[in-house]
Parts: C-alpha cells; sequence; structure tokens
C-alpha cells in the first residue's frame, strides 16, 4: 500500500520553510533532523545558562546598587548631623568671640580722656574678633599725664590673652613711683613668665607729659610724632627692645625729652597704621603718615584722628585690615 506523504530529503526539510501537508521525511533525514533538534536543544541550553548567570549578576549588582545607596543615605545622615554640630559650634565659637570682644573693649579706657588736663581721643580697631593692640592714659598728678600704644605680637585668641596682661602689668606698675625708662625695664621682666613659652612680645610705646615737657620711651613700637602748630612734623627718635624678651631691662630704655606749645599734637600709633596694605599690596609707610599728619587738621585731636583714619580707610580699600589699628592724638594744654 502505498504512503500517502510524499518523500523529501534533509536539503530540501532544512530549505524550506514549512513542510507540505503530505511530505514525509526518509531515514537518513529523519537522523539529521533528530541531531539538528539535539544540538538546538544545546544552544538552548547554554542560553538559558547564560541567561540565567546575567540574571544572577544582574541581580548581584543591583543587590551592590542597593547596599551602596544604604550605605550613601546612612553616611549622608551622618554627614548632615555633624554638619549641624559644625555649625552650632561655629555659632558658638562666634558667641564666645563676640563676648571675648566686648570683655577686650571694656579692658580699655574710654576713647575720649575725662579730665581737665590736655585733650586726648583714642582709636582701637581690631582687624579680627580680637587682637593685641591696647592704648592707655593716666592721671598721674596735678600736671603729669601718661599715654602709651601697645601692640602685642600674633593674633587671634594668643594675642588678646597677652594683651590684657600687659595692660593689667602697665595699670599695676603705674601706682609705683618709676621713671618712663625704669618702668619699661619692670614691665619687660614682668611679662617673661608670660612670653617664654609662646615666644611673644609686646611692642610699647611710651609717653609722659608734664606741663610742656613730655618724655618718651619706646620699647619696639612706633615712636611718636609731633604736630606743631605751625605745621611741621617731627618723629621722635627713640626707640628699644620690645617687652617680654627680658633684654631691655638689662640693656635698659632710654628717654628722652621734648618741649611742647600749647596746642602742639603728640600721635602715637602701632605699626598696624604704618603696615596697612592696599589692594596693590603697597603699605601705608611712615613717609605717608607724615605727610597725612601735617596735612591733617590741627584744630582738636578729635579732628586730626578722623582725618587719619579716613586716610587709612582710603588707602586700605577693599583690602580690609590685616592688622589692628590704634591711634592715640593728645593736644598741649
Amino acid at each position: 500500500m502505498e504512503s500517502p506523504f510524499e518523500a523529501i530529503d534533509a536539503e530540501q526539510f532544512f530549505a524550506s520553510e514549512r513542510l507540505a501537508p503530505n511530505a514525509a521525511l526518509q531515514g537518513p533525514e529523519l537522523q539529521k533532523v533528530f541531531w539538528r533538534y539535539k544540538a538546538l536543544e544545546k544552544e538552548l541550553e547554554r542560553q538559558k545558562a547564560f541567561w540565567k548567570s546575567t540574571n544572577d549578576t544582574l541581580s548581584q549588582a543591583f543587590l551592590q546598587v542597593r547596599n551602596t545607596e544604604r550605605e550613601l543615605q546612612e553616611k549622608n545622615q551622618l554627614l548632615s548631623e555633624s554638619y549641624q554640630q559644625l555649625s552650632e559650634l561655629t555659632n558658638r565659637l562666634q558667641d564666645d568671640l563676640a563676648l571675648a570682644r566686648q570683655i577686650q573693649q571694656s579692658l580699655l579706657p574710654p576713647r575720649q580722656a575725662l579730665w581737665s588736663g590736655p585733650h586726648v581721643v583714642c582709636a582701637c580697631i581690631p582687624a579680627y574678633e580680637v587682637g593685641g593692640d591696647f592704648y592707655a592714659y593716666h592721671l598721674l598728678s596735678d600736671q603729669r599725664f601718661a599715654l602709651a600704644v601697645g601692640d602685642v605680637s600674633d593674633k587671634g585668641m594668643s594675642a588678646a590673652l597677652l594683651m590684657a596682661i600687659s595692660l593689667a602689668y602697665f595699670d599695676s606698675d603705674l601706682t609705683y613711683t618709676l621713671g618712663p625708662n625704669e618702668l619699661l625695664g619692670y614691665l619687660d621682666r614682668a611679662l617673661v613668665r608670660y612670653t617664654a613659652a609662646t615666644r611673644q612680645n609686646c611692642a610699647l610705646c611710651y609717653v609722659e607729659l608734664d606741663g610742656l615737657c613730655l618724655r618718651s620711651v619706646n620699647a619696639g613700637g612706633i615712636p611718636p610724632f609731633i604736630r606743631r602748630t605751625n605745621g611741621t612734623v617731627e618723629r621722635l627718635d627713640v626707640n628699644g627692645i620690645p617687652l617680654g624678651l627680658g633684654i631691655g631691662a638689662v640693656s635698659g630704655y632710654q628717654a628722652i625729652s621734648t618741649m611742647l606749645a600749647p596746642n602742639d599734637l603728640v600721635i602715637l600709633t602701632s605699626d598696624g597704621v604704618v603696615e596697612a596694605n592696599a589692594s596693590t599690596r603697597n603699605l601705608f609707610g611712615f613717609e605717608r603718615l607724615e605727610r597725612a599728619i601735617a596735612a591733617g587738621p590741627a584744630s582738636t585731636p578729635q579732628a586730626m584722628l578722623d582725618y587719619l583714619m579716613a586716610e587709612i580707610t582710603a588707602f586700605v580699600g577693599d583690602a580690609g585690615l590685616h592688622d589692628d589699628i590704634t591711634i592715640v592724638v593728645c593736644q598741649a594744654a
């Protein structure tokens, strides 16, 4: 009995997209189809294994991403908490510095001397929250008056602490009957115990006005300037070793005397004036300071002080202050 199917070979089978309804496979061709099926089955298993491996890898990568994301969230939380703590500490530090500035300013006498003697006005501008500059004035007797400008080396809190100590010793030592040069020698020895460890020092320019006689002594500060009523300016030639090194007490300090005329101005400054730095990196300098004193109004100490501060401010401009600025102006009576 004849088969109702038409026999085809393997080549026709693999070349054809579909079998005819009545097509049949011969024996050898059937074996080829079987092995082809097995090959496809292996390929399918390989593909399954590949995709399973890929899926496992992607799953692991996904878990790693999730873990990394979780770690980042935890670290971000810690960073946020740390930032909050830092902000709180910063605010507390700013409050402490503001309080320290108020305390330091309160250590200074009023900016205008309230006595019937020579007219004295002062200004002390810290470059930062606290500084190392100070000024002082005292009535020693009916006709004797003391003026000083101090400048502690270094900046910040360490300078502020030594400033307070130096000012306290200065005020205390004025109660003794000491000449200007003896006073600085005494201060030099007293401050060594505080400056030895920090290697700081205190520059101090000190003058006494006895009637119209000006006695000056200097421990590393800016020498006094005198603006005469005729418009001339003198810079006194008086220098010495800064306080707190223990050297000036041994070598001694030289005091010089100068006679003033009524209404002459005596100007004391810290080195922050001559070292005021403009944006061009030029210094205000001694010559510019001397010219400013010569050009400034000599009618009152306050007028001269305002003029000098305006000149320094205009010179510095946007550069801002890099050192404390202290100025004392005294007008002889």
